[in-house]
């Protein structure tokens, strides 16, 4: 796994730039604004900290990949939490549950319907 102090190194190369005292360029005399030109390779959200930092971000209801580039959904990472289905709306997690079934106080625990 790429330590995150490398990553800003890791995706300007795969972006075929050159880094010179950490500063970034398209060829010796061009500085590159990464999150400009290239988002950063970054798959939702670049932030240009600084013309040597960048970092990724993703929208809400995602998160950063082990990568730190690529954002997945919080469903996609233990279901959300949910104990039956989970969907982003909003960019919130909701939690829903198969028929016969209705969702607990915690809104993410699935319990059977009592019939009276």
């Amino acid at each position: 796994m790429i330590e995150p102090s490398n990553m800003n190194h890791v995706i300007a190369e795969s972006l075929g730039l050159l880094r010179h005292h950490n500063i970034y360029y398209s060829d010796l005399n061009t500085v590159v604004d990464v999150c400009e030109e290239f988002n950063g390779n970054c798959t939702q959200i670049c932030i240009h900290e600084s013309h040597r930092r960048f970092y990724c971000s993703c929208e809400s209801g995602y998160v950063l990949d082990t990568d730190m580039a690529d954002c997945v959904s919080e469903c996609d990472i233990e279901n959300g939490g949910c104990s039956d289905y989970c969907t982003l709306s909003d960019g919130e997690v909701a939690c829903s549950c198969e028929d016969g079934y209705v969702l607990d106080d915690d809104q993410k625990t699935c319990i059977g319907q009592s019939v009276c």
